[in-house]
């Protein structure tokens, strides 16, 4: 005999089969009630919306719903649909998370950035500012995210180090705490100097994405956005982009820099106890290096896959600065066939 309880339960079971099957049905009086196709785009709209929200389809499927819809209710033709789908800023944006996505699967931005903060220095000042600007710098090539997660392991390694070395702490030491105890991870408080080491990176990522037009989803949002609101226009070019954010990008990060150093580590404050936490010396300086050394010499030598993947990443970005560079003639002039036909 069926009950009530086994009924909620295949509710429960089947419920993204159920709402995909009513969810539609309930919302087709936004456009039989005013059949115009801006109704009908609104059906469309809010139909994607709640698949969206509740992630009852995966979420490119629920994005390709309009390529079917539109053309069937008589929205936009197929054509229209399709080149909506495929603009050269689109294409842009997946060109990018493309090389971005061979950059981390072969490590060389780990290498690179583990090699740039040797050079910097390892001082916990030197070490936040290379660590901020090298955020900052990948930031502007893949992700805002993918940039973090990069730098998260890197600064918890060294950060560690540190610690075991008497050099530094990363959680605070409670009072009256018995050093046999077993401590909840969740529980602990990140020191002054952790929390900016950990919010900076944030702000790095954040900050970088400013700086060129594939840094991030919503710069090549506006780039398509504008770009077909004003199609007489010439359009928002990578080297403009550049040479307009770039600058805007470094006058936002080290002013923030700064201020973090005043907030967290005690900068213009040397009897501070911020200032007295971090002042680790050249024997902190060393344990830093020689960690950084150890986690180049646990990846190995340079391979195949990371010369070839770092070539194709420069010749991308040359392609993407001549293409209109504006002091001479972009690439594509001189692969055009401008030669005027005979009707």
């Amino acid at each position: 005999m069926v009950t009530c309880i086994d009924i909620l339960k295949a509710l429960a079971i089947y419920w993204k089969t159920i709402f995909i099957i009513v969810y539609p049905l309930a919302l087709l009086p936004i456009f039989l009630m005013n059949n115009t196709p801006a109704m009908r785009c609104l059906y469309v709209v809010v139909l994607m919306a709640g698949f969206w929200v509740l992630e009852v389809l995966p979420l490119a499927v629920t994005a390709m719903i309009p390529l079917a819809l539109f053309p069937t209710m008589g929205i936009l033709d197929t054509k229209k649909t399709s080149m909506a789908y495929f603009k050269d800023s689109n294409m842009m944006f997946v060109g990018g998370l493309i090389i971005a996505l061979a950059i981390e699967f072969c490590n060389l931005h780990t290498r690179i950035s583990l090699h740039a903060i040797k050079l910097i220095g390892c001082s916990y000042r030197r070490l936040n500012f290379g660590l901020i600007t090298l955020t900052m710098l990948v930031s502007m090539w893949i992700s805002n995210t993918a940039a973090t997660a990069m730098m998260i392991p890197i600064i918890e390694a060294v950060l560690a180090e540190l610690e075991g070395q008497g050099l530094g702490r990363v959680f605070e030491k409670e009072e009256n705490q018995d050093p046999e105890a077993e401590i909840d991870p969740q529980m602990q408080r990140p020191t002054r100097a952790t929390m900016c080491f950990y919010i900076g990176t944030a702000y790095a990522a954040s900050i970088g994405g400013l700086g060129c037009i594939v840094g991030s989803g919503t710069n090549l949002a506006l780039k398509g956005i504008y770009e077909t609101e004003f199609k007489d226009s010439p359009g928002v070019d990578f080297n403009k982009w550049l040479a307009a954010n770039v600058p805007l990008m470094v006058a936002i990060m080290y002013p923030t820099w700064v201020w973090m150093q005043f907030w967290f580590m005690g900068l213009g404050r040397p009897n501070s106890a911020d200032a007295k936490a971090i002042n680790v010396g050249k024997e902190g300086e060393e344990v830093t290096r020689r960690v950084l050394s150890d986690k180049l010499h646990e990846m190995g030598r340079l391979s195949n896959h990371e010369v070839m993947v770092g070539i194709m990443f420069v010749f991308a970005v040359m392609l993407w600065f001549l293409r209109r560079p504006g002091f001479m003639k972009g690439w594509p002039e001189y692969i055009t066939d401008t030669t005027v036909r005979p009707d």
